[in-house]
């Protein structure tokens, strides 16, 4: 299921001004490429890695992202990594963050 697919259902999908996802730029995580693209395409604006998989947090956060961790099975943080900016257990919660 798509990304935005599942940002309609969950009824948030008007909370985001872009969609980003690999696909788009052909690089894939691990590389950090792949995070400064999105910083680069979305200069200036709030933006946030929004994910479930704490490896992309991690790598989010090694390239200077924010980030929101979708912990829907209550994991433990990487103990090597930065922890996330936020984290939530389900993508309804993201609309009562203090993304400021």
């Amino acid at each position: 299921m798509s990304v935005r697919k599942l940002l309609k259902n969950a009824g948030l999908l008007q909370y985001f001004n872009g969609i980003f996802t690999a696909e788009e730029v052909k690089f894939y995580k691990p590389s950090p490429s792949i995070y400064q693209v999105f910083m680069n395409k979305f200069e200036g604006e709030k933006i946030y890695l929004v994910s479930s998989n704490p490896f992309d947090i991690a790598g989010a956060k090694n390239a200077g992202m924010k980030t929101i961790y979708l912990n829907r099975y209550n994991l433990p943080h990487d103990p090597l990594a930065d922890k996330p900016d936020f984290e939530i257990k389900s993508l309804s919660e993201i609309e009562k963050l203090n993304l400021n």
